[in-house]
C-alpha cells in the first residue's frame, strides 16, 4: 500500500536488496577492522574514509546520468510549461511509447481538463488529427511527412543520456605532475565545476514535442 505512493516505482525493486547489501557491507567492515590491529590506530579509519569518499563521489558522478535517463518525464513537464495557457481548455496530448517508458507517467499529469492518450501502434493515421500535442521519438525518416501532413510543428527537442566522457589523457597527465591531483579532482566534484572539463555526461536528442501550428507557446 505504501509503495503505491512512490512516484518512481522502480525503487520498490531495490528495497529487497538493502538487507543483503547492508549485511555484506557489515561483514566486509568487520573483516577489515580485524586486520588492523590497535583500536586507537589512525590507520584503522583510512579504509572507511576512502570508501566513504569513493561512494560519495560515485553518487555525484552518476546522479546526473540517472536524471538524463528519463527524457519522457522531462518532456511531459516541458509540455505543461510551454502550453500552460491552455490548462483549462479541453486538449489531447498523445504520449508515445518512448516517452511513456522513460518517465511520462500519471504522476506528471498536471491538467485535469486534458486527456493524456497513450495509444500504441497507431494503425489509423487519422488519429493524428485529433491530437493537439504529441511527445514523440526522434524519427527523421517519418518526421517530415508527419509534420507536413498533419500540420504539426516541432516546439522543443528533449535530450537523453548517451554515455560518459572521461578525458583520461588529461587526468593521467595531471596525475604525473602531482599525485595529489586525484584528491583535488574528487574535491572539485563536491565544491566546484573544475571536474566538468575532465568528466562530462554526453546527451543525444531522444524526443520531440509537437503541436498543431495554430497553437502558441512560451
Amino acid at each position: 500500500f505504501l509503495l503505491s505512493f512512490l512516484p518512481l516505482k522502480e525503487l520498490r525493486f531495490i528495497f529487497p536488496t538493502l538487507p543483503l547489501l547492508t549485511t555484506a557491507a557489515a561483514v566486509a567492515a568487520t573483516r577489515l577492522d580485524n586486520k588492523v590491529q590497535g583500536s586507537l590506530s589512525k590507520k584503522k579509519f583510512i579504509p572507511y574514509i576512502t570508501l566513504a569518499i569513493t561512494a560519495s563521489a560515485t553518487i555525484i558522478l552518476f546522479y546526473p546520468a540517472a536524471q538524463l535517463n528519463y527524457p519522457g518525464g522531462v518532456a511531459l513537464f516541458q509540455v505543461h510549461e510551454l502550453f500552460r495557457q491552455y490548462r483549462n481548455e479541453v486538449k489531447i496530448l498523445h504520449i508515445d511509447v518512448a516517452a511513456a517508458t522513460t518517465g511520462a507517467s500519471r504522476f506528471g499529469q498536471q491538467f485535469s481538463s486534458w486527456t493524456y492518450d497513450k495509444t500504441e501502434n497507431i494503425d489509423d493515421p487519422s488519429l493524428y488529427f485529433s491530437y493537439d500535442f504529441r511527445i514523440a521519438p526522434i524519427e527523421p525518416r517519418d518526421q517530415a511527412d508527419l509534420l507536413s501532413r498533419y500540420n504539426l510543428t516541432i516546439v522543443d527537442t528533449i535530450h537523453g543520456y548517451d554515455g560518459i566522457h572521461l578525458d583520461l589523457f588529461s587526468l593521467r597527465s595531471q596525475l604525473k605532475e602531482s599525485p595529489l591531483y586525484f584528491f583535488r579532482f574528487i574535491f572539485s566534484l563536491f565544491f566546484s565545476n573544475h571536474s566538468q572539463s575532465l568528466f562530462q555526461h554526453k546527451t543525444k536528442p531522444e524526443l520531440v514535442i509537437l503541436a498543431k501550428e495554430n497553437f502558441s507557446w512560451r
